[in-house]
């Protein structure tokens, strides 16, 4: 199956693209996708893992199943003062 997924900043600038797309078997999750992104794009990496994943505009986890077509956002949500 094939997903789709769109790097909000700072995530884009690290991935070096604001969007890609990653072949996944069926069943996976996104922890799967997670993974994936990991070989695809090291440089993401620590940041990522406390990324925010929306998956068709709802908030997913990491157990989520992901369906062949998905959209999956994965931005890093930044705190300030």
């Amino acid at each position: 199956m094939n997903i789709t997924i769109e790097f909000v900043a700072p995530l884009n600038g690290l991935a070096g693209a604001n969007r890609t797309s990653v072949a996944l078997p069926e069943g996976g999750t996104l922890a799967n996708l997670v993974g994936a992104l990991r070989e695809q794009f090291p440089n993401l990496f620590p940041l990522a893992e406390t990324a925010i994943f929306m998956v068709d505009k709802s908030l997913a986890h990491r157990e989520t199943v992901l369906r062949d077509g998905d959209r999956v956002l994965m931005m890093q949500i930044l705190g300030g003062g």
